[in-house]
């Protein structure tokens, strides 16, 4: 695929002017550049090199890179979430070395429940398919992350549930983009508000098909807003 220089910087740009306009307060941080030969040195300790897209956006955009929409404190603004999560190599780095075993001790213990509502045989089949998945959004807490299947070509965005997913095989095939270049380019639409004033890793509990992409399930987004969103 070719790229064109900051074709990942300039949607959150574009996103920030947007929301400056309608008289919001966003804060777009970028800290320490990355190299090639940082991100090269990254794939040498994982178990799967970076995918092309999550590797180009690493490079424009650097290690810990965020957007929050919004900065604002007052009680009539509380409760907006950051948009984009801090993203940082180091946990990166943490969260993709073992993912797979992670996933088979997960696997193994729901297999040993009586009340597991699971085939074990398709267990198994989900196993081997999450075997080649990536974590790389998501590292705040409780296990949740968002998931980049390298089985496809390019990687979709996949919602991946530490607690539950054994026991759920109709979020099995839960997918949020095409590609994680689609992933940013849908949200940025929406100038990377959070769905429903929480975060993709709770947004997605339970949900299963192919994400739509719809305003509503950006409840933040009024007929008002609705107006400068392109």
């Amino acid at each position: 695929m070719g790229w064109t220089r900051n074709m990942f910087l300039e949607k959150f740009v574009r996103a920030r002017d947007n929301l400056i306009d309608r008289g919001f307060k966003p804060a777009l941080t970028m800290r320490s550049p990355v190299s090639e030969g940082d991100l090269d040195a990254l794939d040498a300790k994982t178990d799967f090199p970076l995918p092309p897209e999550l590797r180009q956006f690493y490079l424009e955009m650097g290690d810990a890179f965020s957007f929050e929409p919004d900065t604002r404190n007052s009680p009539a603004h509380a409760g907006w979430e950051p948009g984009w999560e801090v993203m940082r190599l180091a946990d990166q780095k943490i969260h993709n070395i073992g993912f797979a075993s992670a996933i088979q001790e997960e696997a193994a213990a729901a297999v040993g429940r009586k009340n597991s509502r699971t085939p074990p045989e398709l267990l198994k089949q989900e196993v081997e398919r999450r075997k080649r998945w990536m974590p790389f959004y998501g590292f705040g807490g409780n296990g949740n992350c968002l998931c980049l299947d390298l089985a496809e070509n390019p990687p979709t965005v996949r919602f991946y549930d530490s607690i539950t997913w054994t026991n759920l095989p109709q979020t099995f095939d839960f997918i949020l983009a095409s590609s994680f270049t689609e992933f940013v380019e849908r949200w940025g639409h929406y100038n990377f508000l959070a769905p429903k004033r929480v975060w993709w890793t709770s947004f997605c509990d339970d949900r299963s098909g192919r994400f739509d992409w719809a305003p509503e399930h950006f409840s933040r987004i009024n007929d008002e807003d609705a107006k400068f969103l392109r």
